[in-house]
């Protein structure tokens, strides 16, 4: 008998609509954002584009994937309705650095892992993966380790899952809310990764993520590409996505030097109840989004 006695993840949210039924999963998307840190969930209901519920955790030994994995199973194990095979949808975004955004002119899926391997190192036992982005006319490479993806993939051998990059959430999202003609530069934050998109009308001139330790991390890498690309700091929005607040070190350290800083608003393409106020909007952007994936 296997033993499940580890520490599960640390819960920070966990909100539930009203609407939501755990009888009625099998009309219902899962969601599933997986980090070096945490561990998301959102379910929606697609017949009416509604969020339901989202629960949010974070790892007790973050970048430690075998201990990662222990954790999840304690998790799982007590979990009263993850365990459940019968989802409409499953939808799982990897978030790491290990990614790369090629073309769809250039793209050729039998030079897959050579995109990555010019950005950053191969990892032991990877699986990687290539999504076509219609809104970027790119694909997206990304890579996985191998342990995770068979672990997801045993969880729910009944479905198909389908993986996406958080990269590719973060932008698909940003196009689908953002429909102006300036140029803005959007950056996410989550823990030490910072995700940044420069992005003019539906066109994505940059995007990248970077390790960050502290504040002056953050504040350099957005005033470095806001300067790589002639953004004005008077002038260009910041927006501003994830795990960062009015007030927090890194905004009041940005707001020293870029004059329109501004939160992203959640994806229009689902609907929150009023339950869902307890976040500030700009909260779990990319997770929402991937609802653009179903």
């Amino acid at each position: 008998m296997e033993d499940y006695s580890v520490s599960k993840p640390n819960i920070t949210h966990k909100i539930q609509d009203t609407l939501f039924e755990a009888e009625n999963l099998y009309n219902y998307n899962l969601l599933i954002q997986i980090s070096p840190y945490n561990f998301s969930i959102c379910i929606t209901d697609p017949s009416i584009q509604r969020c339901l519920l989202i629960e949010n955790y974070q790892f007790h030994f973050p970048e430690n994937t075998s201990k990662i994995l222990e954790e999840l199973n304690a998790f799982f194990y007590e979990h009263e309705w993850l365990n459940a095979g019968f989802w409409k949808n499953i939808v799982v975004s990897i978030k790491n650095n290990r990614f790369s955004v090629v073309p769809v002119s250039l793209f050729d899926k039998n030079y897959a892992a050579s995109y990555l391997d010019i950005n950053s190192n191969a990892e032991p036992e990877e699986v990687l993966f290539y999504n076509k982005e219609v809104s970027l006319e790119a694909v997206v490479v990304f890579g996985a380790q191998q342990t995770l993806v068979d672990w997801l993939n045993l969880k729910y051998p009944s479905k198909k899952i389908k993986y996406v990059h958080h990269m590719s959430a973060l932008l698909e999202g940003i196009v689908s809310v953002d429909h102006s003609a300036e140029k803005k530069i959007f950056a996410c934050i989550e823990k030490n990764n910072l995700s940044i998109a420069v992005k003019e009308g539906n066109k994505v001139l940059f995007h990248n993520s970077f390790l960050i330790h502290t504040s002056e991390d953050f504040t350099y890498y957005c005033l470095y590409i806001m300067n790589v690309y002639g953004l004005s700091q008077e002038t260009t929005p910041l927006v501003l996505i994830g795990d960062i607040d009015n007030p927090s070190p890194e905004y009041n350290r940005i707001f020293k030097y870029v004059r329109k800083v501004e939160f992203i608003e959640r994806p229009s393409i689902l609907k929150y109840g009023f339950v869902f106020d307890e976040i500030q909007d700009h909260y779990y952007f990319d997770l929402f989004s991937l609802q653009l994936f179903e």
